[in-house]
């Protein structure tokens, strides 16, 4: 079956071996310390026991699984194993989420036939975890954009549409046609004797062979 909600992903978890070696590694991070004073939970738990065998004596009577059931009975009375859980450094490490969420990412992918996109960074790092697996077939976010800008019709008018401004490599001589709205040079070659001059004024000044200048 398809992971369709957050139960059956965390089914998936657990099936998948993670969740035992997570709560592998968190048993040791709490065995040494991390974030917690271990000595002094460990002083609260046997008080919490200690008053309990003290006070029902009829304990001493009962099956050892008895009692050892009704002892954590008693330490879940108080908040202390829960604060000392919360209180652990780990569970604020941005590593450690982002590891949780590089798994969940990969059986998501594997749960749909695909194939995770390994990244050239270290598993572990922060970077890592903001790095999401593209689906085969999925365009890129630079296709999706220039797609877009295509199919834009303002766009396509534009593209579509020539230039209406004359060329700045005229020559002297071209002639400029309107059609349509539109502005069309169109090049008309000087005889062989004749030589296009730019002047002072910005005019173009045509010199024939025989002296003569006309300014256009």
């Amino acid at each position: 079956m398809p992971i369709a909600n957050p139960a059956q992903l965390v089914d998936a978890f657990k099936k998948s071996g993670e969740f035992d070696r997570l709560r592998r590694e968190l048993l040791s991070e709490f065995q040494q310390g991390n974030g917690v004073d271990i000595n002094e939970f460990k002083s609260k738990i046997e008080s919490y026991i200690k008053n309990r065998l003290v006070s029902d004596e009829k304990l001493k009577y009962l099956p050892q699984e008895t009692v050892q059931r009704e002892l954590m009975l008693e330490v879940d009375r108080y908040p202390t194993v829960e604060r000392a859980a919360t209180d652990m450094a780990v569970f604020s490490d941005p590593t450690f989420l982002s590891n949780i969420q590089t798994i969940a990412n990969r059986l998501l992918l594997e749960d749909r036939g695909l194939k995770p996109v390994e990244s050239p960074m270290h598993p572990d790092s922060i970077a890592a975890s903001s790095i999401r697996p593209t689906p085969i077939g999925t365009p890129s976010a630079h296709d999706r954009v220039e797609y877009e800008r295509r199919a834009s019709p303002v766009s396509a008018t534009f593209e579509g549409r020539p230039s209406t401004v004359p060329s700045s490599n005229r020559k002297a001589g071209d002639k400029v046609v309107v059609e349509d709205g539109k502005v069309n040079a169109i090049a008309t070659p000087l005889p062989e004797n004749e030589v296009s001059m730019p002047t002072t004024g910005g005019e173009n000044k045509v010199l024939n062979g025989a002296g003569g200048s006309d300014t256009a």
